[in-house]
């Protein structure tokens, strides 16, 4: 929408904008507070891993947190972190991966690539409103990835958002 392309550094958690047109930095690096944890961005590793959608992009990782940053400015537009776990995880908070975007909605889950067992309590599924960052709904479910990458089993169509659950 905004004709950027976005680069991410995975040490400092900053982002960076380029114009696809002619290479020209547009903005960045970003300064963003994040859990220290969202320096993992999905079983893959390090960075964060984001979709685009609506002219923004919107990040995931272990720390719990997903932030929507506006790809025209690099601003920060909202911050996502109801994820705090207490002593039901290893580093207190809950990772919250991507699994679609669609209708104005993100949708995302909990889960991470090797669960202890018994599997960590509290995890849930998220309708998140893609312009505010307000929750619309959760429900309990830790609904999976592939190959522990942090890409989603999750699918979204006609309506309908399905996923098959840990539980």
């Amino acid at each position: 929408v905004n004709r950027v392309w976005t680069m991410a550094e995975a040490e400092t958690f900053q982002w960076l904008g380029y114009s696809v047109d002619n290479g020209e930095k547009l903005w960045g690096p970003t300064n963003i507070e994040m859990r220290d944890m969202q320096y993992f961005s999905s079983g893959s590793g390090a960075g964060q891993r984001a979709v685009t959608a609506y002219g923004n992009i919107y990040t995931q990782g272990y720390g719990g947190e997903m932030f929507c940053i506006d790809t025209k400015t690099g601003a920060l537009v909202w911050k996502y972190n109801n994820t705090y776990s207490g002593l039901q995880s290893p580093w207190g908070y809950l990772p919250l991966l991507l699994a679609a975007i669609a209708d104005g909605k993100v949708y995302a889950f909990n889960n991470e690539h090797s669960p202890n067992s018994p599997l960590y309590r509290g995890y849930k599924v998220h309708c998140i409103d893609a312009y505010t960052g307000e929750a619309i709904w959760t429900m309990n479910g830790w609904a999976g990835t592939i190959g522990g990458h942090g890409v989603s089993t999750c699918i979204l169509a006609d309506g309908f958002f399905v996923y098959y659950n840990f539980y």
